[in-house]
């Protein structure tokens, strides 16, 4: 399975338009564009609706995007369809945040984390945080992002690096900021095919002595 996405060139970079962008996670694999615009028109008019598409397969990814012409719009969308079912699946909607806000805020912190193992697990996850093993060594912390975030806000990933941080290591943690989101993931893309390994996703389990891996 290959998680490459297809935009339209005016739908690159997932900017959050000044608030008015929402992402919609969890869409059954039948909805159209169509039944996604019917379903959020009645909160404001539309400047955008969209569901990316497997640029292999050209299948429909189960999120999509709108963009209001009015940031209210967009809130009072969020506030009421969240958890909405649509076709039977319940809908997972929230504002819509640029992937450069995202890249950001992973840089800050992983400036200020220690090269040595043990600091990559020294707090409380909740069942937030999973293991990713047999990455590619062309893996990028980005590439990983924008394959596990349709499955909800990411708010930390990382690749360790060897304690000369010289390589890369073939594994990977990404802490989501719900546990249903790392659930989800776990039941989805573990096993599968990213960027030519197949991939082992799980649950990240606390070492002896309390540490988590």
């Amino acid at each position: 399975m290959d998680f490459g996405f297809v935009f339209r060139s005016n739908e690159s970079g997932y900017g959050d338009e000044e608030g008015r962008k929402v992402f919609i996670g969890n869409l059954p694999l039948s909805v159209t564009e169509q039944d996604l615009k019917q379903a959020f028109d009645r909160y404001g008019t539309m400047t955008a609706c969209y569901i990316p598409t497997n640029r292999l397969s050209g299948e429909s990814r189960d999120f999509g995007f709108v963009v209001y012409d009015h940031a209210r719009s967009a809130r009072e969308a969020i506030d009421a369809m969240q958890g909405y079912s649509l076709k039977g699946q319940e809908l997972h909607v929230t504002a819509a945040h640029p992937r450069r806000e995202r890249r950001r805020s992973r840089s800050s912190w992983s400036s200020t984390r220690s090269s040595k193992s043990s600091d990559y697990g020294d707090f409380d996850l909740k069942g937030r945080k999973l293991f990713i093993g047999n990455i590619s060594e062309k893996t990028t912390e980005a590439d990983l992002e924008e394959a596990f975030g349709e499955f909800g806000e990411i708010e930390k990933c990382y690749i360790p690096s060897d304690w000369q941080r010289k390589y890369k290591k073939n594994f990977a943690f990404l802490i989501f900021e719900e546990r249903k989101a790392a659930r989800r993931a776990v039941r989805l893309r573990n096993g599968v095919e990213f960027q030519g390994k197949v991939i082992s996703v799980t649950f990240a389990k606390a070492r002896k002595g309390g540490q988590m891996g």
